[in-house]
């Protein structure tokens, strides 16, 4: 048996092969924080959970503005442009990253007391922000590559490294830290900082060239345009965050953020499919093979909706695990997050194309509309309905951006003669699973009901096993 496994596995195609491995180093990392998570909000307070989520928002937030996400985006179309010179525009593109990095570490040293006000958080973090946004640039690009070459080994070990290390030095620096918050935070930054530190020295060991003019220019024309659409898609996952901390509470923002964890964890798979998919969709666009491209992103669709509508079924209890009766009120919170999580795959599935025909002003323009209505929901509502609200603001403004991102692709399909994906179909999943949810949501306060409902669809879902297996088989073989 064993040997018959090893030999189907060695006959696999290299992209294939890579994309397994993808996706089990997605799924590694979520499933430690997932067990984390139940340790966390055991050992902090609501309130000690709220600054260390504060955080990470502004974090996402600032890092946009210093790093300019040049692991992103242009840097996995520079390797094919440069695919002659990647480790010369590697180098170079540490060289600006450096220059970034140093130019925001000044900024918020200088201006950390204000600004700790401002941002709600103890000047130690404010360090330890600024750290992270020199030295991530370089962890970035590395997975970057490995993943556009596909060199999965490498990939498997930094996951380990990272998922195992993380943890521990987070519980550590919490037990030996006055304040637990200030623990958490730092023991999850110190790995990335020192990884950031090794990368950027493995980048200029191979070239020492930091500044080509050429690839600067490629870089800043490419990415410059897209910083407002990386910051309104950070406001749109972030800002709600903040909002809560500022209009309710460092508290409240914990039970919502628990809540968004939970959610979050379908992104196990919305990563790993996406991080799948991305290499062999810019491989199938170049070899104009949409049709097979439609066919699996249809299957890749039906597949997460399911996912997704069995969770949401189950959150009360996803909930009791994770977090405990002290987050019991926030399980309402997850249905509408939930449903956004299908709505964040089909932008990440568009975004493949409009990013391979450098559509990026398009791009730019929805995700700003998007963030800005989240911004005015959320300044409208949360002050009435407290953390709650910012759930389905959530969904609403991501329902706004894909509408918007289906009218982007059509005009590429147009223009470019790319029909890659199904548009009504993939949407009008989103539409039902939107739908279902909200049922879903008033069967909360009856268990008995909602279990015999889930079990009726384990049911069909056995008798229909061939059919899923078919499936399955399918994407393997694509």
């Amino acid at each position: 048996m064993i040997k018959k496994i090893r030999k189907k596995y060695e006959s696999m195609a290299l992209p294939v092969k890579a994309g397994m491995w993808f996706m089990i180093c997605n799924i590694i990392p979520q499933v430690i924080t997932i067990v984390m998570t139940t340790i966390f909000t055991r050992i902090l307070s609501t309130n000690d959970y709220g600054i260390s989520s504060n955080y990470s928002a502004w974090y996402g937030i600032l890092s946009i503005f210093i790093t300019l996400n040049l692991n992103c985006g242009v840097y996995n179309n520079a390797m094919l442009k440069y695919e002659k010179d990647r480790d010369a525009y590697t180098s170079a593109t540490m060289g600006l990253s450096i220059l970034l990095g140093l130019i925001g570490f000044v900024i918020l040293m200088v201006f950390r007391n204000p600004l700790s006000r401002a941002m709600s958080l103890p000047v130690s973090l404010l360090l330890c922000l600024a750290l992270q946004c020199l030295l991530y640039n370089s962890y970035g690009c590395w997975i970057s590559r490995v993943k556009y070459e596909y060199n999965y080994k490498y990939l498997i070990l930094l996951t380990l490294i990272v998922s195992i290390c993380s943890p521990l030095l987070s519980v550590t620096f919490i037990y030996f830290s006055e304040n637990k918050a200030v623990g958490k935070v730092w023991g999850q930054s110190a790995i990335y900082i020192l990884l950031g530190v090794i990368f950027y020295v493995l980048a200029f060991s191979k070239n020492r060239n930091l500044y080509n003019k050429e690839y600067w220019i490629y870089a800043l024309k490419f990415n410059l345009p897209l910083v407002p659409h990386y910051l309104s898609l950070v406001i749109l996952n972030q800002s709600d965050r903040v909002m809560i901390t500022s209009m309710c509470g460092a508290a409240e923002n914990g039970l919502y953020s628990v809540a968004y964890s939970a959610a979050s964890l379908l992104l196990i798979f919305n990563s790993a499919l996406t991080q799948s998919l991305t290499p062999w969709c810019y491989e199938n666009m170049e070899n104009k093979n949409f049709d097979a491209m439609k066919k699996i992103i249809n299957v890749v669709c039906c597949i997460y909706a399911g996912i997704d509508l069995l969770f949401i079924m189950l959150t009360p209890e996803v909930i009791a695990i994770l977090a405990g009766a002290k987050y019991a009120e926030a399980v309402y919170v997850i249905p509408p997050v939930a449903s956004s999580m299908y709505l964040i795959l089909l932008y990440n599935i568009y975004s493949i194309f409009e990013f391979y025909y450098e559509k990026t002003k398009p791009v730019m323009v929805c995700s700003m509309l998007s963030a800005g209505l989240n911004i005015f929901l959320n300044y409208l509502f949360i002050p009435q309905y407290g953390y709650l609200a910012a759930g389905y603001t959530t969904l609403v403004c991501y329902l706004f951006n894909s509408i918007m991102h289906t009218f982007v692709l059509r005009r590429i399909e147009t223009t470019q003669g790319c029909a890659g994906v199904n548009v009504k179909g993939s949407f009008g999943i989103g539409i039902l699973l939107i739908i279902a949810s909200i049922c879903i949501t008033c069967l909360y306060p009856f268990p008995i009901l909602r279990w015999s409902i889930f079990v009726a669809v384990g049911i069909v879902a056995f008798l229909k096993r061939k059919y899923f297996f078919n499936l399955a088989k399918t994407i393997r073989n694509k």
